[in-house]
């Protein structure tokens, strides 16, 4: 019987990622061939991208994304 294995590309150096457990939605993996961390955007299909630099909503508040932008 075949299994279903999921996989996603690296957007550094295009190389598959083979996961032998789903991730959840934001994990953070690392790719086994560039070491590249990379932020889990979509389950289906899965689709890897480069970490936010914000962290959580909450951390950032659009009051302190302005202040930051103004220089305050």
């Amino acid at each position: 019987m075949k299994t279903n294995t999921l996989t996603a590309f690296c957007r550094s150096c295009h190389s598959r990622i083979r996961f032998h457990e789903r991730p959840e939605l934001y994990d953070i993996v690392t790719c086994p061939e560039c070491d590249e961390a990379l932020e889990v955007i979509s389950l289906s299909p899965m689709r890897l991208d480069w970490p936010s630099d914000f962290g959580d909503e909450d951390e950032w508040s659009s009051a302190k994304y302005d202040d930051a932008l103004l220089g305050d």
